[in-house]
């Protein structure tokens, strides 16, 4: 493995959920950092440490090859581990596994044993999705947008955002998710102002905005989709807002190719807000990498270091937030391909563009 080789390591101690499932296949939690599970990838082997119950699971699920351990003491048997294969050098992943643990780590094993830090290294091969991943992530998208179309023809004024979200998780689960990629986000009136809100028991109530931003895992992997929909006939304001973050979507995704610096997409997004006169509604990045994580690389933003490489997946997530009144948002996730790109997110916009 190259990242080791970049090391000098002997070993990588992986506990990042989405690099483990990687590397071996077992998805475990998928939803949060844990020693639960714990991958050993070296050179020439990989073992996987795990509770006893679950061994079974992650012998239907790892690639082949991969030796499977039991434990209940996860410290206890990477020391053991380490100790049995005569690894010397061994990179941790201490951006995600806790200091505490890394501490007992380093206090229970030989000083002849070396911790370094892996960094960004094994993520960095997530990056670039191949085929399978591809396909998995459109079948992703799909059952997303068929979830939000849904949604659509039923979300009306009287109900709250809390029953909207979970009528939408009860869609998910009915149609063949997984899991849900995050918390539903239904944000309504002056809520739709609020990128991360939650949803609470405010009542929907004609004229509102409603930013609705979901996504499931399918197949391991995460989709994610915004749209801001509104309660009865639109407002003059809704309208133009809503004109104005569509046509900085637009204006990002017609950049998107291979070679393209990620901080360009994002310039191109921001400079039609702001040439709009909305430059003072924008609150946040215009995206973020989606994959086995809901937020993974690459960064879409205007200080962005990343440059668009064949394979990248990621979201243009373009919003306009006025507290005083809402918000509008509208998300697309989009592949990079050899030939520009294309946009695997298919749920239907609002047709305004004879609105005033």
């Amino acid at each position: 493995m190259s990242a080791l080789e970049a090391l000098g390591a002997d070993v990588a101690i992986v506990a990042t959920p989405a690099n483990r499932c990687y590397l071996t296949g077992f998805t475990g939690d998928l939803g949060a950092a844990s020693t639960r599970d714990v991958a050993f990838i070296a050179r020439d082997r990989t073992i996987l440490l795990t509770y006893p119950i679950h061994t079974g699971w992650a012998a239907s699920e790892v690639i082949e090859r991969i030796e499977i351990r039991g434990h209940r003491d996860w410290l206890a048997s990477a020391v053991e581990v380490i100790a049995e294969q005569g690894w010397l050098t061994v990179a941790i992943d201490d951006a995600v596994m806790s200091h505490a643990s890394a501490i007992g780590l380093r206090t229970l094993l030989p000083e002849a044993v070396t911790l370094v830090d892996l960094g960004s290294r094994l993520s960095a091969l997530r990056v670039r999705k191949d085929d399978d991943e591809l396909a998995a992530m459109q079948r992703s998208a799909l059952l997303t947008d068929e979830v939000l179309f849904d949604a659509s023809g039923w979300i009306k004024a009287g109900m709250t955002e809390r029953s909207v979200a979970r009528r939408i998780n009860e869609t998910f689960y009915r149609l063949g998710a997984d899991d849900l990629a995050f918390t539903v986000i239904v944000a309504s009136g002056p809520n739709a102002a609020k990128p991360h809100h939650r949803p609470t028991d405010r009542v929907l109530v004609a004229g509102d905005p409603v930013v609705i931003d979901l996504g499931c895992r399918l197949d391991r992997y995460c989709s994610d989709l915004t749209r801001t929909l509104s309660v009865g006939p639109p407002t003059d304001r809704f309208v133009t807002l809503y004109n104005a973050t569509l046509a900085s979507r637009d204006a990002a995704v017609a950049l998107i190719e291979p070679g393209r610096p990620a901080k360009d997409v994002a310039a191109a997004a921001n400079e039609v807000a702001r040439k709009l006169g909305f430059g003072d509604l924008l609150m946040h990045g215009l995206g973020h990498g989606v994959g086995l994580q809901i937020h993974e690389a690459p960064a879409i933003h205007e200080t962005s270091e990343d440059v668009l490489e064949v394979g990248m997946v990621f979201s243009v997530e373009p919003g306009l937030y006025d507290p005083a009144w809402g918000g509008i948002r509208i998300e697309d996730v989009v592949v990079v391909t050899e030939a520009g790109h294309e946009v695997i997110t298919s749920a239907p916009k609002l047709d305004l563009s004879a609105s005033p």
